[in-house]
C-alpha cells in the first residue's frame, strides 16, 4: 500500500496567520529592494533586466499567494509531514510545530542553521532525511 508524505519548507502551519504587510503589490522597485532584503535571490539575477522582467510576475504571484490565503479548518491530513525551517528565518520553529496538528500521523521537524533559504546550504542533509522517509512509505 503506498502512502503519501508532505514535505514543508520554511513556512508555518496554514492556521498561523500574520500581520505582516503584504508586498505582492508595491511598485517594483520597493518590491526589488523587498527580495534583496529576504536574500532569496541571487546577486545575478537583479543584474540581468530581462530575467527579472521575466521573474517579477512569477515572484510577485507566489507573494500573493502566501499573502493573501485565508486558512480554512479541514481534517487534517493521513500522512506524515516533514517540516524543515531556518533558525534564523522570520518563521520560528514554533510557527512549524503548529504543523502538528495538520496530520493524524507524526510530524519529523528539522530546524537547520540558517535563514529562510537555508534550503542552499543544506541540500545534502535535506535529500538524506526525505530519502529516509520515502523508503519506509
Amino acid at each position: 500500500m503506498r502512502t503519501s508524505l508532505l514535505v514543508r519548507f520554511g513556512r508555518g502551519a496554514p492556521q498561523i496567520s500574520t500581520n505582516d504587510p503584504p508586498t505582492y503589490s508595491l511598485p517594483d522597485a520597493e518590491f526589488l529592494e523587498e527580495l534583496k532584503r529576504i536574500n532569496g535571490t541571487p546577486r545575478e539575477t537583479f543584474e540581468n533586466a530581462e530575467l527579472m522582467r521575466l521573474m517579477l510576475p512569477i515572484l510577485r504571484a507566489d507573494f500573493q499567494i502566501c499573502q493573501t490565503h485565508r486558512y480554512t479548518e479541514e481534517p487534517p491530513l493521513s500522512c506524515p509531514i516533514i517540516g524543515f525551517g531556518g533558525l534564523c528565518d522570520e518563521v520560528t520553529c514554533e510557527d512549524m510545530e503548529a504543523w502538528r496538528v495538520q496530520t493524524t500521523k507524526c510530524l519529523s521537524l528539522h530546524m537547520l542553521p540558517g535563514d529562510h533559504f537555508f534550503v542552499r546550504t543544506h541540500e545534502d542533509i535535506i535529500v538524506k532525511i526525505v530519502g529516509s522517509w520515502l523508503n519506509r512509505i
